[in-house]
């Protein structure tokens, strides 16, 4: 009987040290990334603030990895994008949202350098730039035009067929200069929407070109599908109001 005890005393000890060993903790990227996405979706500009600066303390020059530096980038991407969804246009000019964005493509950078084929990275650091058009305006946007041009073609490259990628080449396509016809460009975002059929952004996007080109009841329609898929597309719930008056 004693030797039956401690026998399955012994199990008993095991069990409870496997079951610790078994148990995973959430590395401390991944708690300020829930933190900075929590903080995003209820629009609290302290918190959103706080995780960022939490993704960015953790990057250590010579010892963090590529993913280290999308997250931290990630972060200042979306206090920028925060700050420029609390400005009356859309774009916030007091200099903030445009120090965020520049920290992002610097972390960004760094990212692509450790891993020359980080297609998110690559993607991101698109957007990012486009913000800075918006910050700088022309003339001084040209400097940035060769650097936003080969960062589509190498998300392109490594991702050809992605919905991602046909977003982005829609963006391109509304952005350029002449402008295309407005058919041209949503027939690229529908491609986006062929690869995803829930990608509430690309709905988004083609409302934007339904508005540049005076097509304004369409563009209701898109901004309404965009947030019937997301209704936390902040973008189109921006757009929404102002086009309704309220």
């Amino acid at each position: 009987m004693k030797r039956i005890s401690v026998l399955m005393s012994l199990m008993l000890l095991v069990a409870v040290i496997f079951v610790g060993c078994s148990s995973t903790s959430m590395s401390p990227s991944q708690k300020y990334l829930n933190e900075l996405n929590s903080a995003y979706m209820s629009q609290d500009k302290a918190k959103i603030e706080q995780a960022t600066n939490s993704l960015s303390g953790l990057i250590v020059a010579g010892k963090s990895s590529e993913l280290d530096y999308y997250n931290a980038a990630l972060a200042q991407y979306k206090l920028a994008d925060y700050l420029d969804l609390q400005a009356a246009g859309g774009v916030d000019k007091s200099g903030p949202a445009e120090k965020a964005d520049d920290m992002a493509r610097d972390y960004l950078k760094k990212a692509i350098e450790l891993r020359p084929d980080f297609y998110d990275a690559y993607s991101l650091k698109y957007k990012v730039l486009l913000k800075k058009f918006g910050y700088v305006g022309f003339p001084r946007l040209m400097q940035y035009v060769g650097e936003i041009s080969q960062d589509l073609e190498k998300i392109k490259e490594l991702k050809p067929n992605d919905a991602n990628t046909k977003l982005i080449e829609g963006i391109a396509s509304a952005n350029n200069f002449p402008q295309p016809e407005p058919e041209e460009t949503i027939a690229i975002f529908n491609e986006a929407l062929k690869l995803d059929p829930k990608m509430a952004d690309a709905y988004y996007q083609i409302a934007v070109v339904q508005l540049k080109n005076n097509k304004k009841d369409e563009a209701v329609t898109s901004l309404k599908k965009a947030l019937e898929l997301n209704p936390n597309c902040f973008w189109a719930k921006k757009k929404l109001a102002e086009l309704e008056g309220k």
